[in-house]
């Protein structure tokens, strides 16, 4: 009987072991990510598609060695193996490709990468995987906004010590003023949002900017002077 339960209890500690399958889907050439990207693990029959972030997860997948299939439209379908074990995050590259329809090419952008290419300098997305870094070199979001510029931002010190500072779309005229801050969905004013801007990195998921016509539609008036919009690990459920 003890030898049974012995066996038994050795069996089950040796048994598959279940780790979270999480990447980031960008394109190759821009470095800029790749949404709404359909994220296939073959074997396992399963299926997602990537965020604004163009990032992807899977819960408790057995961690073993897997082939992904990567689908987007305008980009190679990409075919890689991957062994899958815990803590990893993938970088997955899709090689822009243009697609013939009915006669006519076609090639398709994110409004990202449109505006990336009007500006001409890096993308307004600090995602997941350059989170990780940031969490390395910075110990808070003033900190990463001063070291990591995002396209037509910058961020102002606050005039008084322990006030908030504020972020200006550089574009705007004088006397514009400080952009919203939105922080897992939820949207804070700039004078009430002087602690976000001492956020640890540890705390955030991934930040990303907007302004212009698309911040109008999603905030209206509020978002006149841009949104900074951050997700935290808690608000991923992680």
């Amino acid at each position: 009987g003890l030898m049974a339960c012995m066996t038994g209890w050795v069996e089950a500690q040796t048994g598959p072991t279940f780790v979270p399958l999480e990447g980031e889907v960008v394109d190759a050439q821009t470095r800029l990510p790749v949404t709404a990207a359909i994220v296939v693990v073959k074997g396992l029959n399963l299926t997602t598609v990537t965020d604004d972030y163009g990032y992807f997860t899977f819960e408790d997948i057995p961690s073993a060695t897997y082939d992904l299939e990567v689908l987007r439209i305008g980009y190679q379908k990409l075919e890689v193996s991957v062994l899958i074990a815990e803590g990893e995050v993938l970088v997955l590259g899709l090689e822009p490709e243009p697609f013939s329809l009915e006669g006519i090419e076609v090639r398709v952008i994110t409004p990202e990468e449109l505006e990336w290419r009007a500006a001409g300098t890096v993308m307004g997305v600090i995602g997941p995987v350059e989170m990780e870094e940031m969490r390395i070199r910075t110990t808070n979001l003033q900190q990463i906004l001063s070291t990591r510029p995002l396209p037509r931002v910058r961020y102002v010190e606050p005039r008084q010590p322990g006030g908030a500072g504020c972020l200006r779309v550089t574009t705007s005229l004088a006397g514009g003023g400080c952009a919203a801050l939105v922080v897992d969905g939820i949207l804070l004013s700039p004078e009430s949002a002087e602690w976000v801007f001492r956020m640890s990195p540890e705390e955030i998921f991934a930040i990303r900017f907007v302004h212009g016509s698309e911040a109008g539609v999603r905030y209206g008036y509020a978002g006149s002077n841009g949104v900074l919009i951050i997700e935290t690990r808690r608000g991923r459920g992680g």
